[in-house]
């Protein structure tokens, strides 16, 4: 016969394993990777693609995985993900392949599902992963506008306005150094415009240029 004691204390160990195993046990994750992040800027109508790393310590087959897209006009897309393995213990690269075609600001939600139910990312009740498609074109456009008002209009303007508010002024010198500024400006413009699309490229296309300007400016001789 087994004494109460005996009993009571086979019990409070079999209800600790079982609390212990109900509290350690390891729920599924979906996590992005190191090396490569979620990209925040994409080139319109380029192919992009988004990788998570799903991982479930009890292996469990992944079921589906999809990616929900709200787009910059208020329109929702799901794209379905894909993997190449369902060894899910040591963690399984899930990727969805993309291609917008509208510029502008996306959200997007990652819903993998395995036999433990769904798991999301960014995680329940977390904004959004967001993410900006970018027309090249355009900025290209605005650039060209931006660069002609600094580099012509402004020079052009100073002058004016100098020489008719002061005759006995040096116009010319007012308006080299419009000019001066003007390339300055068009130098900050094209790395604010381009520096998430070309990144390092931008910086030093922008430095390069606009020191290059300067110093055409600062040595051609006055007339």
């Amino acid at each position: 016969m087994i004494r109460p004691k005996v009993f009571n204390l086979f019990l409070f160990a079999l209800v600790a394993w079982l609390s212990c195993g109900a509290v350690f046990a390891a729920e599924p994750t979906l996590t992005t990777k190191e090396a490569d992040p979620l990209p925040t800027t994409v080139k319109q109508n380029d192919p992009v693609t988004f990788t998570l790393v799903f991982k479930d310590a009890d292996g469990d087959r992944i079921k589906s995985s999809v990616l929900r897209l709200k787009t910059p006009s208020g329109a929702e897309s799901v794209i379905n993900g894909k993997n190449v393995s369902n060894e899910t213990a040591s963690g399984v690269d899930v990727t969805w392949d993309a291609k917008m075609n509208e510029p502008g600001e996306y959200k997007a939600t990652f819903i993998v599902s395995s036999t433990d139910g769904d798991v999301l990312y960014p995680a329940q009740g977390q904004a959004a992963h967001q993410f900006t498609v970018e027309n090249l074109p355009i900025k290209w456009g605005i650039f060209a506008g931006g660069t002609l008002v600094s580099l012509l209009f402004l020079p052009y303007l100073t002058y004016v306005l100098f020489r008719s508010m002061n005759q006995r002024g040096d116009p010319s010198g007012a308006a080299r150094g419009a000019l001066l500024i003007g390339i300055l400006l068009s130098a900050a413009l094209f790395i604010y415009l381009f520096a998430s699309a070309y990144g390092p490229l931008a910086f030093a296309g922008g430095i390069i240029a606009g020191l290059a300007g300067i110093v055409m400016v600062l040595t051609q001789k006055r007339r």
